[in-house]
């Protein structure tokens, strides 16, 4: 017999003795010498759930769009265990307003029995999901209910000091979230600069007070590209950055000579990069980072790890950058 709420490997081990007395055993009660057993299963898997990164869903905020809730039972209860496996029998995700969002096991998607994918896209509001299973010996899992939130999907905010600044935004816009006209609107902003090494000349757009609008060679912020951007005071513009999507990761050409460069983010997961690793797809003899703090000005950044100031590529920053021969960067 077993405790309640627990499981364990039954050994069977005989031992026999005949007349003249003498004895042998047939059986052991290690899995490695293991002729006869049998599972004695009283205890219900636990389960934890997590999001597609692997952090704690329950009573987290997730941003709005592709929100994945992964169910993962642990049947593993004893050494050599090898009934692992959990039989979903019922599911349910509901919004603050009781609305079903979802409520069919087939929904779900696993490739082993353990872990269990539900995948929806969700707006922002409070959500209740519901899990009922069983393992392989008809115990019932428990404790199988969260509850999450689903928050407004951020603004990317591209801060700027007073003067001119050197930056760039790390991904493409939604829309028409990179036009001058939107991404400055009644912010303190002048004008909007960058280099075009195909031309061999600067673009430029100022703000025309009296008409409300940037005009110029310059329409819009674009990922891939430094632009210098001359404000009176300090300020934060804000936009929306488009999700990845299954399109080729970006390529930025760039030529011999100067190119002005932005950090790009396509894996949205570290928000600065070491610069050799950065521009490691093209030859680049030395780049250049600008602040307008007094006193501070231009910072160089050198390749082969000779990088002095201790300078990396990041998130919002914009570079000159020197190549030696025309090459395509691959962020």
């Amino acid at each position: 017999t077993n405790a309640a709420d627990q499981a364990s490997l039954q050994y069977i081990v005989v031992t026999g003795t005949d007349i003249p007395g003498n004895a042998a055993t047939i059986g052991d009660d290690t899995p490695a010498k293991d002729l006869s057993s049998f599972l004695l299963d009283y205890a219900a898997p636990t389960v934890v759930f997590t999001d597609a990164g692997g952090a704690t869903l329950s009573g987290t905020s997730e941003e709005e769009g592709a929100v994945w809730i992964v169910a993962t039972f642990d049947e593993d209860e004893y050494t050599g265990d090898t009934n692992k496996t959990v039989t979903v029998n019922t599911m349910s995700l509901e919004n603050d307003d009781a609305e079903v969002i979802a409520d069919d096991v087939t929904e779900l998607f696993t490739d082993d029995n353990i872990n269990f994918t539900l995948a929806k896209n969700l707006v922002p509001d409070t959500y209740t999901f519901d899990m009922k299973g069983t393992d392989t010996a008809g115990n019932a899992v428990t404790a199988t209910q969260i509850t999450f939130t689903v928050t407004k999907k951020v603004a990317y905010s591209l801060v700027l000091k007073p003067g001119v600044n050197l930056v760039s935004i790390p991904g493409t816009p939604v829309g028409d979230a990179g036009s001058l006209d939107v991404l400055f609107d009644e912010l303190p902003i002048t004008s909007v600069s960058t280099y075009d090494n195909a031309a061999g000349t600067w673009l430029t757009s100022t703000y025309n007070a009296g008409m409300a609008h940037f005009m110029g060679d310059i329409t819009a912020i674009e990922p891939g590209k430094a632009y210098f951007v001359t404000t009176t005071a300090k300020t934060t513009a804000k936009a929306m950055l488009e999700a990845p999507g299954v399109a080729l990761p970006p390529t930025v050409p760039l030529l011999q000579g100067f190119n002005a460069v932005g950090f790009w983010n396509i894996d949205d997961t570290d928000s600065d990069a070491d610069m050799d690793a950065y521009l490691s797809s093209v030859s680049w003899s030395v780049a250049y980072a600008f602040d307008p703090t007094p006193g501070a000005g231009w910072k160089v950044i050198r390749p082969d790890g000779n990088n002095t100031s201790g300078l990396k590529a990041e998130e919002g920053k914009g570079y000159f950058v020197y190549l030696t021969a025309d090459g395509t960067l691959t962020p």
